[in-house]
């Protein structure tokens, strides 16, 4: 797990869980673990903003893991991120289970954190790791 060091991190992830519809009062729904943030200065000749790609990956039911993870998949695009001062100009989901699949362009390949398949933690608990990578850019 990663301490958190912007609201800009802050406010991706409350927007991630929110697009995933998790819920930390429902024991019924998956958690979302922070695995890696990583937020790399961008520019363009009109813009400033920031490439983060985060790591993550949803524990629980493994089919109110495979429901949220769809949920995020569909609503991620559009999603209404709350960034003071920012705004979210693309976001999208990287890679899936296996962290192989690429699915962005935000990122270059090679700086995606490697997430390796994590083993079941009882009958019917999964976890499922993933990443997701966002270009914000100063409002």
């Amino acid at each position: 797990m990663r301490i958190i060091k912007s609201h800009v991190e802050a406010a991706l992830l409350r927007g991630i869980a929110g697009a995933a519809r998790l819920d930390a009062d429902d024991r019924e729904k998956p958690i979302m673990i922070v695995e890696e943030v990583l937020t790399e200065d961008w520019a363009s000749a009109t813009f400033l903003g920031a490439r983060i790609t985060i790591a993550l990956r949803f524990e629980g039911e493994a089919a109110a893991v495979e429901a949220a993870f769809a949920e995020l998949g569909e609503r991620l695009q559009d999603w209404e991120f709350r960034l003071a001062g920012q705004i979210v100009a693309d976001i999208g989901l990287v890679s899936g289970a296996d962290g192989t699949e690429q699915l962005g362009t935000i990122v270059p390949k090679d700086t995606v954190p490697n997430l390796a398949a994590v083993p079941s933690l009882g009958p019917s608990t999964v976890s499922r790791p993933f990443v997701i990578e966002a270009l914000t850019i100063i409002d």
